[in-house]
């Protein structure tokens, strides 16, 4: 009786064995990881960058990042948006420039609200 007992508790314990190696195993299955293929992006003139999108199946401009860019290159942005026909342009993004180049010192002049440009500034 005390055989049977040891073998049967022995196969019980080789089971539980062998289900917890196959559980381990299965967790640690390796997967091949997926290359994302980034964007197609071109730059003109160190400010403007353009993306491929595959969806319009054209390039699109990207909004420049004003806080992005080093001196040099936010001043002749700016320079640029001055350039730009009131109408055409983005008196948003164009406080947001003229707000960076004041806290770097480059320009003279007060932070200007973003949020009420239409009372302010005339535009």
């Amino acid at each position: 009786m005390k055989n049977t007992d040891l073998v049967l508790k022995q196969r019980r314990k080789k089971e539980i064995e062998d289900i917890i190696a196959k559980n381990q195993r299965e967790n640690f299955k390796y997967t091949k990881p997926k290359h994302k293929l980034k964007p197609l992006i071109v730059k003109i003139n160190d400010v403007a960058k353009f993306v491929f999108s595959a969806t319009k199946n054209k390039f699109v401009e990207l909004q420049t990042v004003p806080s992005k860019l080093n001196n040099y290159q936010l001043y002749s942005y700016f320079l640029k948006l001055e350039a730009i026909d009131v109408e055409e342009l983005n008196i948003q993004h164009y406080l947001i420039t003229k707000n960076e180049m004041i806290k770097r010192g480059l320009i003279m002049g007060k932070i200007q609200p973003l949020n009420d440009t239409t009372q302010t500034y005339g535009f």
